[in-house]
């Protein structure tokens, strides 16, 4: 279900500022109505322009060195372990180690979060825009999110406490996962059609053999009724390990999402948040920015697995279709799958690379075209002061050799004749590079 931008017309621009602006107004809304889940400047206090410049860039995994797929705990583990190593206390005097610090600081403070992880796992970068807390937003914030959602604006949310703290009960309950009545047992291979109120979340326990770990398997989960929702895999002490927002499938049929634990490399393409158009640069540049990896793992050991269904919707129930499939490694899709995708993220550093080269391409043909149009401008004045010149000219001629009005004979005419040809000849030449401008503007994506 992935989406794909496209270039956008003179309608599609307008449509996308109208949406920008009207997403800024709900975050705006939210914002003065506490409905943002705003982090704190963190345990390392607030970041010197030195140490943002530092963390602008870098992979906040490896700055805690841990893996994509680590769990809450074991990155809360990696932060201490790092965070006593550099803590100034211990390095007083030292500033590089000061820098790593706050910098450890930063990459926990991102991380630690279940919604500003997911946003940074995304976008490649801390969130600029916080989550919406869709319980805070009150009626009127709630309809005015519906309006947005269906806009296809997709507003950044955040899971609600309650089914965080729910999750850590049932993950740390006697008897774990499957022990708990809250967690409804989805069996592999069999659909289940649910319903989940707004900003709440459906249970379940799911059982992971020796055998489907190493075939590997999907969870996904789709809504015929295009509401939205978050799948979320919880980790063995009900901390979020992996969540999935939904997205309009590409017919949008309905809205979907997946959880991949295969044994080859998945991607997902985000849906981007609506802005104005770039006006350097078309489109095609920034489609494949948020194609990122998609496949996580469950670790290597059999065990029962707490997942949940989140209603995302700002207003009304989600139903929703959820189904648990182990992987088919044979099928000829996957071949298909594994080629396509690394096509596409070597087209995106291609592409990254080439953007300089584009920008200074049309940048020389910007200033070709007004070059062009100065000489067209200087011409045309030439042009007009020659037939004024011309004028004046017959005129005098006429005053002093043909004072009575005797016209000059026909063949006298040539000059006149042979102006009004050039400015014919200067009127089709005109409209041929109006066309041919006009081309190649579009050609580089000139909205």
């Amino acid at each position: 279900g992935a989406s794909r931008t496209r270039p956008l017309g003179a309608a599609g621009g307008a449509m996308a500022h109208v949406k920008a602006w009207m997403a800024l107004l709900l975050l705006v809304f939210a914002a003065t109505g506490s409905a943002f889940v705003r982090p704190s400047a963190g345990p390392g206090g607030p970041r010197t322009p030195r140490v943002a410049a530092l963390c602008m860039g870098r992979d906040f995994y490896q700055v805690l060195g841990v893996s994509r797929s680590s769990s809450a705990d074991e990155i809360k583990r990696a932060y201490k372990k790092l965070a006593l190593k550099y803590h100034p206390d211990r390095n007083q005097g030292n500033t590089e180690a000061a820098e790593k610090f706050q910098a450890v600081n930063a990459a926990y403070h991102t991380l630690s979060d279940p919604n500003s992880r997911r946003q940074y796992d995304l976008s490649g970068e801390e969130p600029a825009i916080e989550s919406v807390d869709v319980q805070s937003l009150g009626g009127v914030g709630r309809v005015f999110g519906a309006m947005m959602s269906r806009l296809g604006v997709p507003i950044p949310t955040s899971i609600s406490l309650a089914v965080l703290e729910t999750a850590q009960h049932i993950a740390r309950g006697e008897g774990g996962v499957a022990a708990d009545a809250r967690a409804q047992a989805l069996p592999f291979c069999r659909a289940v059609d649910d319903r989940v109120d707004r900003q709440t979340a459906k249970f379940y326990a799911v059982t992971v053999d020796e055998a489907t770990l190493q075939t590997g398997f999907f969870i996904r989960c789709t809504s015929a009724s295009k509401d939205k929702f978050k799948i979320i895999l919880f980790d063995d002490r009900g901390g979020v390990r992996f969540q999935e927002e939904s997205q309009k499938s590409r017919d949008r049929s309905c809205t979907a999402a997946t959880l991949h634990f295969t044994n080859f490399d998945t991607y997902r393409l985000a849906d981007p948040f609506p802005t104005p158009p770039d006006e350097d640069v078309p489109p095609i540049f920034t489609v494949l920015d948020l194609l990122q990896p998609s496949r996580v793992s469950v670790g290597s050991e059999p065990a029962t697995h707490l997942l949940a269904v989140f209603g995302d919707n700002f207003i009304g129930s989600t139903k929703f279709s959820l189904v648990v499939l182990p992987a088919d490694n044979d099928a000829a899709a996957v071949s298909e799958l594994t080629t396509l995708d690394s096509q596409l993220v070597a087209q995106r550093e291609h592409l990254s690379e080439f953007k300089s080269e584009f920008v200074a391409a049309k940048e020389r043909f910007e200033a070709a075209v007004a070059h062009l149009e100065a000489e067209a401008k200087r011409m045309e004045e030439s042009l007009q002061a020659r037939d004024a010149a011309y004028k004046s000219f017959w005129q005098s001629s006429q005053t002093r050799y043909a004072p009575d009005g005797v016209h000059p004979p026909p063949g006298e005419g040539g000059a006149a004749a042979a102006g009004g040809a050039m400015a014919a000849v200067r009127s089709a030449g005109t409209g041929v590079w109006t066309s041919l401008s006009s081309g190649l503007r579009g050609l580089v994506g000139e909205r």
